[in-house]
């Protein structure tokens, strides 16, 4: 069964005797994404995505010439350069490479970039999600890269063996069409410009060379198969699911430690995170001199965990009201803060107590930090306060004790 006469032609020439077994009968896998295409906001939710935030893809097939195999380090390299509040990493991993290493394997492998904020896609589903989720794809010869481009997304290549590809596939038109990321350039940038600089169509003929039957998959397919059995085919329309958005990975997870910058101005307080784990694996680093270091309390990272200005942990964790806990754990370091879904119980290491109230409460420790870093008493804090974080702004209720 192949997805394109295209398929069939390379057939005929390559195994000429067995070519009369072929039959042309779409792509089913595609065919799902194409009806799934007005489910994108959900699945962006589904992301940990809204608003302006950024959802960049990173996609490996398998082998030594794969992105994986031949540039290991980007997806830490990208979670360094990216700030976390403007921008989320996912990565879609062949199941190859789950099966061939070991989903154990993998996950080691990739632990530090979980904990920086990575979300990394189970093998079987949840990456056609991501794909229609996606601001941006960074792949390299595998299937998903080229679903990305068909698609209509901006695509970048991290690795392609040109050898290793059929001429005339969509894959090799890929590879003539998209712009490679190139390593002596900072990342951010590129994907910026590949996001900026796209237009509808750039990859059209990616796209009609996945299929030559878009969204007639069931149609084909099923009385391909009723008459392979000599069975009558029912009657009724052949169903073409849509992808499930409730069946989808939870919410990523936040990075568990980040270098935060903090600056007031006459409009509010701006904040910009960066993950902390993996920026030594920046290959331009952000500047990050005037940050401080931010840590959750079991960071298995103990150097880490014992530099960080602020340390936290999330209400849903404690055994104890936060009050209790916040009370029962002198602070070792400037700030310690409990976490709950809108606000932040913080405790200073001279005693003071402060509570602030919004949308993203992990970040609001950092406000009370550099307010004190700053030579400031907490109580001189105003009631409210406007924060910038990435691409919103949010009013912030501030109440000190």
């Amino acid at each position: 069964m192949l997805s394109h006469p295209e398929q069939l032609a390379r057939l005929e020439a390559a195994v000429p005797e067995v070519a009369h077994t072929a039959v042309v009968a779409g792509d089913p896998c595609y065919d799902r994404m194409l009806v799934s295409l007005d489910r994108r906001a959900r699945y962006r939710r589904k992301f940990g995505v809204t608003g302006d935030r950024k959802l960049i893809v990173v996609s490996s097939t398998w082998s030594p010439d794969s992105l994986l195999g031949t540039w290991p380090d980007l997806v830490r390299q990208l979670l360094a350069e990216l700030p976390v509040d403007e921008y989320q990493v996912a990565a879609i991993m062949h199941p190859n490479i789950w099966q061939g290493h070991g989903p154990w394997q993998l996950r080691t492998w990739l632990a530090d970039s979980v904990r920086a904020g990575l979300a990394l896609i189970p093998p079987v589903e949840g990456w056609r999600a991501a794909l229609i989720a996606a601001d941006c794809v960074i792949g390299d010869n595998g299937a998903t890269t080229c679903y990305a481009a068909a698609l209509g997304h901006p695509t970048l290549l991290a690795a392609f063996p040109h050898d290793n590809v059929a001429s005339g596939s969509p894959v090799d038109v890929l590879g003539t069409l998209a712009a490679k990321l190139d390593a002596r350039r900072p990342l951010r940038a590129q994907i910026d410009d590949a996001i900026s600089i796209h237009r509808p169509g750039t990859f059209a003929r990616v796209a009609s060379l996945v299929t030559s039957e878009p969204e007639q998959s069931p149609r084909l397919l099923r009385g391909l198969f009723y008459r392979v059995m000599g069975l009558s085919e029912p009657r009724g329309e052949p169903m073409l699911p849509p992808i499930p958005h409730d069946g989808l990975p939870g919410t990523p997870p936040r990075p568990t430690a980040t270098t935060v910058g903090v600056r007031f101005g006459p409009d509010g307080v701006r904040l910009t995170r960066y993950p902390a784990e993996v920026q030594a694996h920046a290959l331009f680093p952000p500047d990050t001199s005037d940050h401080h270091l931010v840590s959750h309390v079991d960071h298995p990272g103990r150097v880490l965990r014992s530099i960080a200005d602020v340390l936290f942990c999330y209400e849903t964790e404690l055994d104890e009201p936060a009050a209790e806990w916040l009370a029962a754990n002198r602070p070792v370091c400037e700030i310690i803060a409990v976490v709950g879904t809108d606000s932040t119980l913080l405790r200073t290491d001279d005693g003071q107590h402060a509570e602030l109230i919004g949308p993203i409460p992990d970040a609001y420790a950092s406000i009370a930090y550099q307010w004190l870093a700053d030579g400031k008493s907490l109580r001189e804090l105003p009631a409210t306060l406007t924060v910038h974080i990435g691409p919103r702004s949010d009013e912030v209720a501030i109440r000190v004790w």
